[in-house]
C-alpha cells in the first residue's frame, strides 16, 4: 500500500526521511500541500488526484506516470518540469507558470487552464480534447502532433497572441472555439506542413547558380538600353 501525504506536515516528513530527492509510489490525492520548494525534485508513480496544490515551486522537477486527475493547482511555477505519461483530467490550472515545460504525451482533457504562461511549453502529441484556455501566453508554445479536439482558446495575451504559437504541425484540429482561432490554426498548420523539407529537418532553399545570375544580368542590361533609347 502506497503512503499517504494528506498536509504540509506529512510532506516534510517524507522529505526528511527521503533519500535525495527521488520520491515514488506516494499517494497525494486530496492532499493540501501549500508554499513549499520542492525544486529538481523527482516524482514517479505518485497520484495527485483531487489535491489542492498552491504557490509550490515545483521548477526543474520530473513527473513520470503522475496522476493530477481533478486536482487543483494555483499559483505553481512549474518552470523547466518534465511531465512524462502524466494525467490532468478535469483539473483546474489557474496562474501556473510553465515555461520550458515539457507535456508531451500529457492527457489534458476536460481540463482548464487560466492566466498561465506557456513560453515555450512543448505539448507535443499531447491530448487537450475538450481543454478550456483562458487568457494564457502562447509565446512559442509548441502544440505539433497534440489532439484539439473542441478546445477552447479565448482571449490570448497580446491582441494577436496565438500566432506566436512555435508550431501546429501534424496536429488534429477539430471544432476548436472560437471559430477564427481554428481557421488562424489550420492556415498555420497548412503552411507548415506545405514547406519542403529536407531529409536534415531543414527547410528547402533556392538556389541561384552562376550562369543563373549571368543571365539575370545579361537581361537587365538589355531591358535598360531599351529603357534608355525610349
Amino acid at each position: 500500500m502506497a503512503l499517504q501525504i494528506r498536509n504540509i506536515n506529512h510532506l516534510q516528513n517524507l522529505l526528511i526521511n527521503s533519500k535525495g530527492k527521488l520520491i515514488k509510489n506516494i499517494d497525494f490525492e486530496s492532499a493540501e500541500l501549500n508554499d513549499i520548494e520542492l525544486i529538481n525534485y523527482s516524482f514517479t508513480n505518485c497520484n495527485f488526484n483531487g489535491a489542492q496544490l498552491n504557490g509550490i515551486n515545483f521548477s526543474e522537477t520530473k513527473f513520470t506516470n503522475c496522476y493530477f486527475n481533478g486536482a487543483q493547482l494555483n499559483g505553481i511555477n512549474f518552470s523547466e518540469t518534465k511531465f512524462t505519461n502524466c494525467y490532468f483530467s478535469e483539473t483546474e490550472i489557474i496562474n501556473c507558470v510553465f515555461i520550458n515545460t515539457s507535456f508531451k504525451n500529457a492527457v489534458l482533457t476536460n481540463a482548464t487552464m487560466v492566466d498561465c504562461n506557456l513560453t515555450n511549453a512543448d505539448f507535443e502529441d499531447a491530448d487537450l480534447s475538450h481543454l478550456d484556455l483562458y487568457n494564457c501566453d502562447f509565446t512559442q508554445t509548441n502544440f505539433s502532433g497534440a489532439t484539439l479536439i473542441e478546445t477552447a482558446i479565448i482571449d490570448p495575451i497580446n491582441e494577436e497572441g496565438i500566432k506566436d504559437i512555435k508550431s501546429v504541425k501534424g496536429a488534429i484540429i477539430q471544432d476548436v472555439e472560437p471559430s477564427n482561432i481554428q481557421d488562424l490554426l489550420l492556415e498555420m498548420k497548412n503552411a507548415e506542413e506545405s514547406e519542403p523539407i529536407l531529409k536534415g529537418g531543414k527547410k528547402r532553399k533556392r538556389k541561384t547558380n552562376k550562369k543563373q545570375l549571368k543571365y539575370r544580368s545579361k537581361r537587365r542590361n538589355r531591358k535598360n538600353k531599351r529603357t534608355y533609347k525610349k
